[in-house]
């Protein structure tokens, strides 16, 4: 009888063990899924994370290569009519004047047959490194198309960007464009009119440009405003 008690309570002793055994397992077995799945998930969360800031810097350098032009590497007309828009916002918020120049240079065509379009590139982005540095605190420039660009001239009204303008014409005038000991003549004319709120920001750069023409018909290498 005692031996028949012994045996049972260690049978049931066994199974109590093996029973806890199997649980002690499975909750190893669950506390090492959960850290495994854990890790894993911080370790795509990070690359992730890192993966999306590399698609944000891409994002942006895009986005800045969409708004340059190529040659020149001066803003494409994309940018620049952002911009005008911005600048004709802030004038109905702060009554913040801007003055729009479109300039044009003379006789490019000429330029490009006489020495060739290697030539023609090359005064384009000489004088676009001079407008650059021109600009500098003044405002913005584009290349507009072409041989054309515009500058927006911030917080000056257009008498006081008329003689800024004569000062850059002069520079240009007096600038030497060599290309291969070659030394090129470059003069630009330019259409000058100050932002109308009474006719838009779209009719106020068609005055501009009409005043550019006038300026060709004119003599060329001058300012019309």
């Amino acid at each position: 009888c005692v031996i028949t008690v012994y045996v049972g309570l260690r049978e049931r002793f066994s199974y109590y063990m093996s029973t806890a055994c199997y649980l002690h397992i499975l909750v190893i077995n669950m506390i090492y899924f959960t850290a495994t799945s854990i890790t894993i998930a911080r370790f795509y969360c990070l690359k992730f994370s890192h993966s999306e800031d590399k698609i944000m810097q891409y994002s942006k350098k895009l986005e800045a290569l969409a708004s340059v032009d190529a040659l020149t590497g001066l803003f494409n007309r994309r940018h620049m009519n952002k911009h005008l828009e911005e600048l004709e916002r802030d004038y109905f918020n702060a009554s913040q004047p801007f003055s729009i120049v479109i300039g044009d240079i003379d006789f490019f065509k000429k330029i490009n047959d006489t020495y060739g379009h290697d030539a023609g590139d090359y005064v384009l982005t000489e004088i676009s490194k001079l407008f650059l540095r021109f600009m500098k605190g003044k405002g913005e420039v584009a290349r507009w198309g072409g041989e054309e660009f515009l500058f927006s001239f911030e917080g000056d009204n257009a008498d006081f960007v008329f003689v800024e303008l004569h000062n850059l014409r002069t520079l240009i005038k007096s600038h030497e464009f060599k290309y291969k000991d070659t030394l090129i003549q470059v003069t630009v004319t330019f259409g000058l009119e100050e932002y109308d709120s009474g006719i838009g920001l779209e009719n106020t750069i068609t005055r501009a440009d009409a005043k550019l023409y006038t300026g060709k018909v004119e003599g060329r290498d001058r300012v019309v405003y």
